[in-house]
């Protein structure tokens, strides 16, 4: 672990970018993950899954112009004070429409998103006896499951993490995987367009001790 350790500290501020950490959360979370192995506190595998886009496709909603044109904070705000919650959940998040291909292999839900915006469609699409994480952008996702495996006081030798945008958070599960010292699969999902409850395509990017493999 030592190595490990020196490898680190030659750059704690690319560690701040990616995984918002100072020079001694890096060493403390390390630490905590050495002793966490040492002890056998290990779990084989731990998925973290999105929502949108992933559990559940967004195709028919996103082809309404209102929609089209609102997304992010103008999309909930559209939601909350224009549709109402329950109209837009009743309307749009159909438990039969869920890729359940994915929701099978799923530990924990990790969303972006306005909270009763996202609670809503996993309690409307039958989802909510997963446990979740929701986080205010996409980029923090990864701190997010540091702080899960931290608080929760595991160190998962496999992560694997489902997501339609998973490829864009590359260098921060690189920095996670080299922090935690274990080996993460991004899985960047694509669905069906036509058959909106099942899986077109999904690739990998597998990430071991900080490092793609080839």
């Amino acid at each position: 672990m030592e190595q490990v350790k020196n490898d680190l500290l030659l750059e704690p501020s690319a560690y701040k970018e990616t995984l918002g950490l100072d020079l001694e959360q890096i060493v403390s979370a390390e630490n905590q993950f050495a002793y966490l192995s040492a002890c056998g506190n290990i779990q084989e595998k731990l998925a973290f899954t999105d929502f949108d886009d992933t559990l559940y496709s967004r195709t028919p909603q996103l082809t309404e112009d209102r929609f089209a044109k609102n997304r992010g904070k103008a999309g909930n705000d559209l939601v909350e004070f224009k549709i109402g919650f329950t109209n837009f959940f009743e309307k749009y998040y159909n438990p039969e429409l869920v890729v359940s291909e994915l929701a099978q292999k799923t530990d924990i839900i990790l969303t972006a998103g306005r909270e009763r915006v996202q609670k809503g469609k996993m309690e409307y699409t039958g989802l909510d006896y997963l446990d979740d994480i929701i986080v205010k952008e996409h980029k923090y996702k990864p701190r997010a499951i540091l702080d899960y495996c931290l608080k929760n006081k595991t160190c998962p030798k496999v992560i694997e993490f489902y997501d339609d945008k998973a490829f864009a958070l590359t260098k921060h599960f690189q920095h996670l995987s080299k922090l935690m010292q274990n080996t993460i699969i991004l899985k960047q999902v694509q669905l069906s367009k036509d058959t909106l409850n099942q899986v077109e395509n999904i690739d990998e990017i597998i990430i071991q001790n900080g490092e793609p493999k080839s």
